[in-house]
């Protein structure tokens, strides 16, 4: 029986990637020559409305997704705006903005035609701001690693259990040199635009969340909650395993309120968790 293809789903970013196997990538470049022929407004209204459903979903008894999640953290710890790390083309602040949330949005991109995408669909939202550098420890310039499969670009080196699940998705095609930044820094120069606000901090950097954390500095005390995509099975060298990363954020303050499967391989193992923490009141 012909192997079935990798799923990574993620709400904000979903995507196939295929099995090497020649009938797959077929059904795979099919699939995406429909999706480049939907027209952007369409799509834009699929995805609302898939947010709003599982929204509406995560309210019946003893059913929770990420959407009904988020939004009730969003109102218990009353949350006045977003920092987006690792905004790709602005999928997460779509997201955000289709679950219901009309706040601040503070998005950061380093890769060029990645914050291209970002830069035009938050162009139009005075309340969306869109940065192109990346965030880490300390400021300096690093080269980051952009892949076959755009989600996939990181710091860190893919490793063979990536390859191996997603084909050729993680491959490195060409290395970018960025600047890096401290969160800590960067919102001291954000002004009144951040100043004292109840912050949520979502990371999805690809295995350099921990590295973001170090650079919060002093605003720690701002953030309230914050979301990280933290790997059961990391796809790239040195990347931490989950309950590493958790026990950094609880060393931090924040307590853990959900897991939700981002994605699986073909023996159905998460890969990775959508990690939700609060600090509590």
């Amino acid at each position: 029986m012909e192997s079935l293809p990798q799923l990574r789903h993620t709400r904000y970013h979903p995507f196939v990637t295929s099995t090497r196997t020649p009938k797959s990538r077929q059904c795979k470049d099919f699939i995406l020559n429909i999706r480049q022929r939907i027209p952007e407004p369409v799509k834009n209204l699929a995805r609302r409305a898939r947010t709003v459903f599982k929204r509406q979903l995560g309210g019946l008894h003893e059913v929770e997704t990420l959407e009904s999640h988020i939004a009730a953290v969003f109102e218990r710890y009353r949350v006045e705006a977003v920092l987006d790390v690792g905004a790709h083309r602005g999928e997460y602040g779509r997201f955000l903005r289709h679950l219901g949330y009309r706040g601040p949005i503070i998005s950061f991109e380093p890769v060029a035609n990645h914050f291209s995408g970002l830069a035009q669909n938050s162009r139009t939202d005075p309340q969306w701001t869109a940065y192109q550098i990346a965030l880490g420890e300390r400021e300096c310039s690093l080269d980051i690693n952009v892949t076959s499969i755009e989600h996939f670009s990181s710091f860190l080196q893919p490793n063979a259990y990536s390859t191996d699940t997603f084909g050729r998705g993680p491959q490195v095609v060409r290395t970018e040199r960025v600047q890096v930044r401290r969160l800590e820094d960067v919102l001291a120069e954000g002004g009144q635009s951040v100043l004292n606000r109840r912050l949520y901090l979502k990371m999805d950097t690809q295995g350099f969340d921990m590295n973001v954390l170090k650079g919060v500095g002093k605003c720690a005390s701002q953030i309230v909650a914050l979301q990280s995509e933290v790997s059961v099975k990391p796809l790239y060298d040195d990347a931490p395993l989950y309950l590493e990363a958790i026990e950094s954020m609880r060393k931090m303050g924040f307590e853990l309120t959900g897991l939700f499967p981002v994605s699986r391989d073909n023996h159905m193992r998460v890969i990775e968790f959508d990690c939700v923490m609060v600090r509590p009141d």
